[in-house]
């Protein structure tokens, strides 16, 4: 009994030793190191496991696309790396691609494994049940955000913007065409970054536009040119059905564009889409075009003669817009989303996938690719020795606004488009006209706007 005392004893006394080195005004000698022979002898090593080796990607993988030959490209690499891997690409079309998705989706039964939407197409499906949400496991979309610009990557959330439905891919920023001789001949600079910077002031976009028309040479494509340039990285309503284009800056920029008409400084012919414009830009009288990179294959489909006579800079008026770009989607009905993602992944935010696609033409979203040599060596004929892609990098880091694809922009674009055109014929008020625009569109589409209140919560 005695014995069993003492031990309670030195237990209570121990216990109370540990509450007094836990107490806030008390410190704790460390415990002395174990000498490194004795330490080994006390805990021998544990050699470590390797860490198994992936399984290899083995399957079938049904790709839809609207791009046969790139795809082709990018589909045989991947193959190469996964032998086991064969990959089958079906171009329904354009417009059919979208089209047949929906129809798919909606049938719960057909999809591919893949598909690749463009851009403008995207609003189709940014309310619809039936793609994968790629911020989920296993894919965890995620982690590659910050690869992104901001722009790039909010276009593909869902419209409740809790969802990326589609993984990012490129968002080609819109760019200043031009002809540098064209420029100097009526008395201006012509280096990328001088004129870039003298752009800026709108005052100057006129005094220029003016100096070239008395050299027998437009500045603008159309008169509402100057109003487009506002309108490339805003859409109609944001992400709480706000309406956004009845502002200052788009009266500033209406009337700009009743300048350009008042001048007769708009050729009013589309550049390379009509006959009458290829002939003007073949023969030099226009000097700006504004677009994003593809546009390069458009000019140098007017003929070789076209070949080093353009270079490009940043927009007028501070502008920094998207113009263009697709991304890949996840069918939730594919058979092998495993593969399906390794695909995409592979493709889209891996620096291997996005040298394959450089390789092929491409201008990725991807921002690690545009450290890549194969990258920041691109040359494109049209634009001679310029280093277009180091241009294009700096834009497209900057690029932090993107339309919300709400399914009803085309029928307000139809809106839009045909009253733009009437202030600018009957010389309207700009405010005055623009805020009849907004209840004109506002109305048109009221009911899809309630019902879109009632599905997100709004």
């Amino acid at each position: 009994m005695k014995r069993y005392s003492t031990i309670v004893m030195i237990m209570i006394l121990a216990f109370a030793m540990i509450l007094s080195a836990c107490g806030n005004n008390n410190t704790v000698e460390p415990a002395t190191p174990a000498e490194p022979e004795k330490a080994a002898e006390k805990a021998p090593e544990v050699k470590e496991e390797e860490p198994a080796p992936p399984a290899e990607l083995t399957g079938n993988l049904e790709i839809w696309t609207f791009d046969d030959g790139g795809t082709k490209v990018l589909a045989d690499a991947f193959m190469a790396l996964h032998p086991n891997v064969k990959i089958n690409i079906t171009n329904p079309g354009w417009n059919e691609l979208p089209a047949n998705l929906q129809t798919t989706i909606a049938a719960g039964s057909g999809a591919p494994d893949v598909a690749y939407i463009e851009g403008s197409m995207f609003g189709r499906f940014a309310n619809t049940e039936g793609l994968e949400d790629l911020l989920q496991p296993p894919y965890d979309a995620g982690r590659y955000k910050h690869e992104f610009s901001e722009g790039n990557w909010d276009r593909w959330l869902s419209l409740d913007g809790t969802k990326l439905i589609g993984m990012p891919w490129d968002m080609p920023p819109q760019v200043t065409f031009y002809r540098p001789d064209l420029i100097e001949a009526a008395g201006y600079p012509s280096d990328p970054a001088e004129l870039g910077q003298f752009l800026q002031n709108p005052d100057n976009v006129i005094e220029l536009a003016q100096a070239l028309k008395a050299q027998d040479v437009f500045a603008f494509e159309f008169n509402k040119t100057p109003l487009d340039l506002a309108t490339g990285g805003t859409g109609f309503f944001d992400r709480d059905l706000k309406y956004l284009r009845n502002t200052d800056e788009f009266a500033q920029h209406l009337d700009l564009s009743k300048t350009v008409k008042q001048l007769g400084l708009g050729m009013e012919q589309s550049a390379v889409w009509s006959d009458e414009g290829k002939a003007l830009t073949s023969t030099g009288k226009i000097a700006m075009l504004f677009y994003g990179p593809w546009y390069s294959g458009q000019l140098e489909g007017l003929g070789e003669d076209q070949l080093g006579k353009w270079k490009v800079t940043s927009l007028p008026f501070g502008h920094i817009n998207g113009n263009g770009g697709s991304t890949m989607v996840i069918p939730s009905q594919g058979k092998n989303k495993e593969l399906a993602w390794a695909f995409v992944e592979w493709s889209l935010a891996s620096m291997e996938g996005n040298e394959v696609w450089i390789g092929n033409g491409g201008n990725p979203g991807y921002m690690s690719s545009w450290e890549s040599p194969k990258f920041q060596e691109v040359r494109f004929k049209l634009l001679g020795d310029q280093p277009a892609t180091l241009i294009y990098a700096e834009l497209m880091k900057s690029i932090t606004k993107s339309w919300v694809p709400w399914s009803f922009n085309g029928d307000a674009g139809t809106i839009w488009d045909e009253k733009i055109n009437e202030a600018l014929e009957k010389n309207m008020d700009s405010k005055a006209a623009l805020q009849q625009i907004e209840d004109d569109i506002t109305k048109a589409v009221s009911v899809d706007i309630e019902k879109l209140k009632v599905q997100l919560g709004k």
